[in-house]
């Protein structure tokens, strides 16, 4: 949620790791945002919410959410999507330009690539199978989907392929005053917090050793300083050499595998299982989909910061805070679809609802098409019609924090060089609250001037009587 008024001078958060971006070698791009066309630029979920930069101590907010066509040119699109099906640079053919059914034996002619033959509830669709599996979820309890798997995902992370690296560099035009950076997902997840305690817990045990020893050596020190030292005293490190063996392998361990701590499904490699809940907050750097026909998809959102596990480094560098909070880091995320034809007929569309109203907005896939959208509005896919023919809908998310550069700086998805965004549900309701408030100001402070006026006529009609003098 971003907006608000009437802010204060904060005092930057500590900050974290933030992993930002990786541009093209010569660090920029020819893109020109003037060139980017914008057909949807919407604002819901309006509220009032607590503030720590406003001085009323709290602020207006809304979540936006905002369509750029032509964001990415086809050749950007296509090595994607080539990247996804085949690895390597992106420059890979055989089926993967999306526009037709993935279907057909092991070993397909001219690919290369091994196959596996899946059935999505009756539609085909088939897979490279050592790049994708079916076990992508929404939100735990979810129905299993299409999704690449953890080593693409590793892939995806190192930022190699200069396709989307020219991608963050036309995000970085698009949004100059602040920096961009992958959401951190280590930093908010409660393994952060596990990881945490094991570390000020191995630190507490050392300090009581060093405790214990220095106490030992004093002890030695004044023994033999009395002449009561016959007996060399064995130093504590050798007196049980079963026991300091054992230790030294769990410090091997320790330092091998790092302290102990509850993992995320991410990690453990794959999505969650169909009823399986979720532990913790898991948020992935990319998800990419393949949406096929009979897939079936929940409202959720990809991240909101008054969620994040308390103790985590993410809540202890920021505290809790609504998204668009100024001075704070913002989630959004980056949806691009992929395929290089997707009709109207064909569904799966991105619906985006506002949670109060139950009214949203549709985003129809088109190829070069971008949604952006603050990451605690509740979206889900749309699974694509029977008229698709069993194509996969491809689309590659990006989880990003927009972060501010001054203390107090207010960022917002919608440029002021789009104009105002239209409010939808909530944010509409909010919008004529306000102006019914303006309105009964503007009315408040017109009677006001007419009392002052006349006050002011009464007063000159009282002193010209005065000057006048009294009529006989």
């Amino acid at each position: 949620m971003t907006g608000g008024s009437g802010a204060v001078e904060l005092q930057p958060p500590p900050p974290l790791p933030f992993r930002l971006l990786p541009l093209p070698p010569d660090g920029g791009t020819n893109w020109d945002p003037a060139s980017v066309a914008i057909p949807l630029n919407v604002r819901l979920d309006g509220c009032i919410c607590p503030s720590e930069a406003s001085a009323e101590g709290a602020r207006i907010a809304y979540s936006h959410a905002v369509v750029l066509d032509d964001f990415v040119d086809d050749s950007t699109r296509s090595a994607l999507l080539s990247f996804l099906l085949h690895g390597g640079s992106g420059g890979a053919s055989g089926g993967g330009d999306g526009s037709t059914p993935l279907m057909g034996n092991s070993g397909e002619a001219g690919s290369g690539e091994r196959w596996q033959q899946q059935r999505a509830d009756g539609a085909g669709c088939q897979l490279p199978a050592d790049r994708w599996e079916r076990r992508t979820t929404d939100m735990a309890g979810a129905a299993p989907t299409w999704g690449v798997k953890q080593h693409v995902l590793r892939e995806l992370a190192e930022g190699r392929l200069p396709a989307m690296q020219e991608v963050h560099a036309r995000l970085c035009r698009l949004y100059p005053e602040c920096d961009i950076s992958h959401l951190p997902a280590d930093a908010i997840q409660l393994q952060s917090h596990s990881q945490a305690e094991a570390q000020q817990a191995q630190q507490t045990q050392q300090a009581q050793q060093a405790q214990q020893h220095q106490t030992q050596m004093q002890g030695r020190v004044a023994a033999e300083a009395a002449g009561g030292a016959e007996r060399p005293q064995q130093p504590p490190d050798a007196q049980h050499p079963q026991q300091q063996q054992q230790q030294q392998q769990q410090a091997d361990d320790d330092d091998a595998h790092g302290p102990p701590a509850k993992r995320s499904r991410l990690e453990r490699g794959g999505g969650l299982a169909d009823g399986e809940a979720a532990a913790g907050v898991d948020c992935a750097c990319f998800v990419a989909n393949a949406a096929v026909a009979g897939d079936t998809f929940r409202f959720h959102v990809d991240a909101d910061p008054t969620s994040f596990p308390d103790g985590s480094p993410w809540h202890a560098a920021y505290g809790d805070y609504f998204n668009g909070e100024p001075g704070r880091p913002l989630l959004v995320s980056l949806l691009l679809y992929l395929n290089d034809e997707w009709r109207r007929d064909w569904g799966a569309d991105t619906l985006f609802l506002d949670g109060q109203t139950d009214t949203g907005v549709f985003v129809t896939p088109r190829p070069g098409r971008a949604v952006l959208f603050d990451q605690d509005i509740l979206h889900r896919v749309s699974p694509p019609s029977a008229a698709a023919g069993g194509r996969p809908r491809f689309s590659l998310v990006w989880k990003l924090a927009l972060l501010p550069r001054a203390p107090g700086q207010a960022l917002c998805l919608a440029r002021p060089e789009w104009g105002p965004p239209a409010s939808i549900g909530s944010a509409a309701r909010v919008d004529a609250v306000k102006r019914q408030l303006a309105a009964e100001r503007r009315l408040a402070a017109a009677q006001q001037l007419a009392t002052t006026r006349q006050q002011q006529q009464q007063q000159q009609q009282q002193q010209q009587q005065q000057q006048d003098g009294p009529e006989y």
